[in-house]
């Protein structure tokens, strides 16, 4: 019971926002240390992807109460077929690792 409460405890005290400008060196600095962290959670390679589309890039990331970062989650505006749940043609999507072979 006592791990349920931690865990439960430490949840609430996540938060997730979109990551303003004031997070790219501690968003660097996760992505750098983080063991599962590709180049394509990388800040630069974001700015690549959005300069290849011109679509807007949102970032996304998970803190804690002491702003520590938690997880991050880049996504890309796209519009366009989607293949394996028929969706409609040039609608509007968020796609998580956009253009890489892990998204």
């Amino acid at each position: 019971m006592m791990i349920q409460e931690n865990l439960e405890k430490r949840v609430k005290e996540l938060k997730v926002v979109e990551a303003e400008s004031k997070y790219d060196l501690l968003w660097e600095k996760y992505v750098d240390e983080h063991p599962d962290s590709t180049i394509y959670h990388t800040l630069e390679w974001l700015k690549i992807i959005k300069q290849e589309t011109g679509q807007k890039i949102l970032k996304l990331i998970c803190t804690d109460s002491k702003e520590n970062i938690q997880g991050v989650f880049p996504l890309q505006y796209t519009k366009g077929f989607y293949f394996r749940f028929g969706g409609i043609p040039g609608s509007k999507r968020l796609s998580s690792l956009p253009r890489t072979p892990v998204g």
